[in-house]
């Protein structure tokens, strides 16, 4: 999650478009805001990949602070 944006921009080789504009990285506070501005464009579903060599630290951080946000 920690993941700059230039390096997500290097492994999607930039088939998502404007990755600044429409990624979702950064600090778990940030992912959260980052995925309500979707939902708010009314994205209901979202596929998540980390990247890096192991993804276990971010995966977790994510399940840890990021999801508890979208429980209903």
């Amino acid at each position: 999650m920690r993941a700059r944006s230039w390096e997500g921009s290097r492994y999607l080789r930039g088939h998502l478009g404007d990755i600044e504009r429409h990624g979702i990285w950064g600090s778990p506070a940030q992912v959260v805001e980052r995925i309500e501005r979707h939902v708010e464009q009314g994205c209901s579903s979202f596929m998540i990949e980390f990247f890096g060599r192991d993804a276990r630290e971010p995966a977790g951080l994510f399940a840890e602070q990021v999801l508890p946000a979208f429980r209903v």
